[in-house]
């Protein structure tokens, strides 16, 4: 597949790395990001200076660049870059954005020529580029010669619009109809004696369908990358929860849920799991079920989770709807194949 953007467009243009360490570029980057998501996102709540920041680093494993062009009012566009040095090391994952004032004026097309050749100097041989659908979202793709390789539905979960005491009743019945079961919880970070089974549980997900298209491998979790991790969170101020389903009869963990404050009043639902071996008991809501409660009495100002499905995995899609999950938008990845250098 071949991209049609103009490299003199590219040429002409100042892209420049942004220092996440600098206290000025995160503020400037972070009213950046405000700005276009007011126009992009406008029924979403503003976004906080630590999710901006959170947005600035990527996993252990994995590297994050930051690449912008100025303008005199500021940063016009920006690409986030996401290389990945454990697993995936054959891919390349971007984010793009444009100021809306400015848009149509060829800086998010500079700004995937340059993601193209990051990716191609890092000896990767596929680019994937996600966000939110729109129409000029797709003639941008088209532009380009991406294919859209897979699809996320985003729900939101409005903690003031749920029946919490019907949620409680529900986590009883599951409990008591599943008695061998037992829950573990923790914040920020693992302890020591359940990072064996913490790691075991989350490698659960490594039978999660994935799109083809995208050229993605779920990666194992390990334990040092874990820990490297949770010291960032910490690092950054950003708290994360944890709960497990403990099979009591073997001791090991059936399946995780987990969540993070990111700042703000919208929390970040992140993986939810059930292994194999456990599926049929509805550990899934029931642990959903209990991070409401939890995250309710722990840290109360927190309004809103969101939540990114594939749109086909109906069974988790109906434990959503049970917890008073609410379809949002869809967004979209798109895929096109790097050449290596000639």
């Amino acid at each position: 597949m071949e991209t049609r953007w103009s490299r003199r467009e590219q040429e002409l243009l100042d892209i420049e790395l942004l220092d996440p360490e600098s206290e000025v570029s995160r503020d400037r980057w972070w009213r950046f990001r405000v700005e276009v998501d007011a126009y992009d996102l406008p029924y979403d709540p503003p976004l906080p200076r630590e999710q901006t920041t959170w947005w600035l680093y990527m996993d252990p494993g994995t590297r994050c660049e930051t690449w912008v062009i100025r303008d005199d009012d500021g940063m016009a566009a920006a690409l986030r870059l996401q290389l990945f040095d454990d697993s995936n090391r054959h891919l390349a994952w971007a984010a793009i954005n444009v100021r809306p004032d400015v848009r149509r004026g060829g800086l998010g097309r500079a700004l995937f020529g340059h993601a193209v050749e990051r990716a191609r100097a890092e000896g990767r041989r596929t680019l994937n580029v996600g966000g939110p659908r729109s129409d000029a979202a797709a003639e941008f793709a088209d532009a380009v010669g991406a294919e859209r390789t897979q699809t996320l539905l985003r729900s939101v979960q409005r903690l003031d619009q749920i029946d919490r005491d019907k949620l409680g009743r529900l986590a009883k019945r599951i409990a008591k109809a599943a008695p061998q079961y037992s829950l573990v919880r923790w914040a920020d970070r693992c302890p020591d004696e359940h990072l064996g089974d913490y790691i075991h549980a989350k490698n659960g997900m490594l039978d999660a369908p994935v799109a083809d298209g995208i050229d993605y491998e779920p990666h194992e979790a390990k334990p040092d990358l874990l820990r490297e991790a949770e010291d960032r969170n910490a690092s950054l101020g950003i708290k994360e929860y944890v709960i497990c389903a403990r099979d009591d009869r073997s001791g090991e963990f059936a399946g995780l849920t987990q969540l993070w404050n990111v700042g703000g009043i919208r929390a970040d639902q992140g993986d939810t799991a059930v292994l194999q071996a456990h599926r049929g008991h509805k550990l899934g809501v029931r642990l959903k079920t209990e991070m409401v409660a939890w995250l309710a009495a722990v840290d109360p100002h927190i309004q809103e989770v969101q939540t990114f499905n594939d749109p086909d995995n109906e069974p988790m899609l109906r434990i959503n709807r049970e917890l008073g999950y609410r379809p949002s938008e869809l967004w979209d990845d798109w895929t096109i194949a790097v050449r290596p250098p000639s």
